[in-house]
């Protein structure tokens, strides 16, 4: 009798064990979310995002691999994956079938993207400046920047040298986000797209995202022509000399060194 009672005892105390260990992760699960409320909310989609969130909340007060895909589908429904978070979303990817006290799904992961900007109509350095000061406002912390380079125009040489400059960028967004928003940029620096290869006040291209390998519609990922153009590598050996081309499986180094493009390309005396 004594061994049966002692049994139950232990049944009794492992279930008040999962009973609690449930509660705590339900408790976790309710803080996280409206710690996501709050981010989406600063990041506007208010109204759709808070009706949305609401049917979710009402619905789910535990995280499974469902609720967190709806969640995530919350943040940025273009970039969910079959099976795990892509890190180009800006979660840092997790195996969804592992405990959720064990996961930390939701530490951010900040993503390294390089950009090169350029230009060749009126004031070429000022529009070089106004597109670093946007960039920063807009799409992240500037971490490292090369030196101004000038060079002939490529392409289409019958107009005016182009300055350029690469920057490494740190930031949460993707690559569409990031996409979108030196388009915007562009734009509202005067970018007009009439002819191709033809002069620009700015052009800001994304040339690496993280050691991703992606392409949608407007965008590649690496920029297919950086092992072409000697005004991408200079810069771009300049702050970056040993990062791999995650396609060509090359240094920068080695790619300026292989790079068939016979353009000069010079240093900006500013």
């Amino acid at each position: 009798m004594s061994f049966d009672a002692n049994a139950d005892t232990n049944a009794i105390a492992t279930k008040r064990q999962i009973s609690e260990k449930i509660n705590s992760e339900r408790r976790e699960a309710k803080n996280i979310l409206k710690k996501l409320l709050i981010l989406v909310l600063i990041r506007s989609k208010v109204k759709e995002f808070y009706c949305r969130f609401y049917n979710l909340y009402t619905k789910r007060l535990f995280l499974n691999s469902n609720s967190l895909w709806a969640i995530a589908a919350l943040i940025d429904p273009g970039q969910v994956g079959s099976s795990q978070f892509p890190v180009g979303m800006g979660w840092k990817s997790q195996d969804l079938t592992t405990p959720f006290w064990m996961r930390g799904v939701f530490s951010l992961q900040m993503n390294e993207v390089y950009l090169l900007t350029g230009g060749n109509i009126g004031d070429r350095l000022k529009y070089l400046s106004d597109a670093k000061a946007e960039i920063s406002k807009r799409c992240g912390t500037i971490l490292q920047e090369s030196s101004v380079y000038e060079t002939a125009a490529w392409g289409n040489e019958e107009q005016e040298a182009f300055l350029n400059q690469v920057l490494k960028v740190q930031t949460e967004q993707t690559p569409g986000q990031v996409l979108h928003s030196v388009l915007q940029i562009e734009e509202d620096l005067g970018r007009k797209r009439s002819l191709k290869y033809g002069p620009r006040t700015i052009d800001i291209d994304i040339l690496f995202f993280n050691e991703e390998v992606a392409q949608q519609p407007g965008l590649t990922i690496p920029h297919p022509q950086i092992q072409n153009r000697r005004f991408v590598l200079v810069p771009l050996g300049e702050i970056a000399p040993e990062k791999i081309h995650p396609v060509l499986n090359k240094a920068i180094s080695q790619l300026l060194s292989e790079c068939p493009d016979p353009l000069t390309v010079n240093k900006f005396n500013q």
